[in-house]
């Protein structure tokens, strides 16, 4: 099932049969969950969306908060407009509040995502402000295109990239203002590192991640990228950003020391493939204009072996 069909109004049965309530509230939930996990496993990520590192009772609230982030991302991306993006996302914003605001058990959004999302939000006691905060991230990607400095592209990773890592720490059962501020570091240097693998969809899109000053620092003229020189100079940018974003895998290093020994070798597990993109971009002489920077799946089983080795 399509992120599209997840924003489909969730209504009475067809044959207008009426059925017990429990039992349909339990099918309708069945059916969320189902459609969230066939989401999440049908889009490609470098980074394994979720890994069998994780106990299994995790999974599906895994996949009910990817499924809520992907379906975001896509009405952001996908929209034929700003105006029917921000309609889109003011529409998810009022259907998680009534999430939040209700003390009904079994909650039956209109929208299909909901209805497995809130089982789990439900379950895990997660926070509503990281929910909000990746709303107000996509929000932003409709009115601002361009950012002055790395401050600033950090300012906006809090939003987009880090309250992920929250959620997580929540599923697990981690409280701690330290894990908090190590998983952070691990969130941004993922997000940086989007952000250098996508640089020309995200320029046609008419977005840059890139900051300007840096761009300006290095010469860097996106809308002039035929000339050789200039390729090179993107190329000597893009190096300096990789080495950035692999500080910030290096300063969340120690959350694998705060978190459950099972976690940790999941969190080992993103760290890896993280470096392992930048591993790639490096391999391609930081050309992440023509080249493509996506970890194949070989590689993937690779990294996945070598954590579960590690385990055992």
């Amino acid at each position: 099932m399509t992120s599209v069909q997840h924003n489909r109004q969730f209504g009475e049965s067809s044959n207008g049969v009426t059925v017990s309530s429990e039992i349909a509230q339990q099918a309708s939930l069945q059916q969320s969950h189902t459609s969230n996990r066939r989401l999440a496993r049908s889009h490609y990520e470098n980074f394994l969306v979720t890994s069998f590192l994780l106990p299994r009772k995790l999974h599906q609230p895994f996949y009910d908060i990817y499924a809520f982030c992907r379906v975001a991302d896509d009405l952001a991306d996908e929209s034929s407009s700003k105006e029917q993006a921000l309609a889109g996302l003011c529409e998810m914003e009022r259907d998680l509040e009534s999430v939040f605001s209700s003390s009904d058990e079994f909650m039956n959004p209109k929208r299909l995502l909901f209805i497995g999302l809130s089982d789990t939000i439900r379950r895990f006691g997660l926070d509503r402000q990281p929910f909000f905060d990746l709303l107000n991230a996509f929000k932003m990607d409709q009115d601002i295109s361009r950012y002055k400095t790395e401050e600033d592209l950090l300012a906006y990773c809090q939003f987009s990239a880090n309250p992920v890592g929250r959620l997580l720490l929540q599923l697990t059962g981690v409280d701690s203002q330290t894990a908090d501020k190590l998983s952070d570091s691990i969130c941004t240097g993922l997000q940086l590192v989007n952000f250098l693998q996508d640089v020309r969809g995200d320029y046609l899109r008419g977005r840059v991640y890139l900051p300007q000053d840096e761009l300006r620092h290095y010469s860097v003229d996106l809308s002039e990228l035929s000339d050789s020189i200039n390729q090179k100079a993107l190329a000597r940018l893009v190096k300096s950003r990789c080495e950035s974003a692999r500080g910030y895998f290096e300063s969340g290093r120690g959350l694998i020391d705060e978190v459950p020994s099972w976690f940790a070798r999941t969190v080992g597990l993103f760290v890896a493939g993280g470096l392992e993109v930048l591993r790639v971009i490096e391999k391609n002489d930081y050309d992440v204009w023509t080249s493509s920077t996506q970890v194949s799946k070989l590689r993937q089983l690779w990294l996945l072996s070598r954590a579960t080795c590690r385990c055992l």
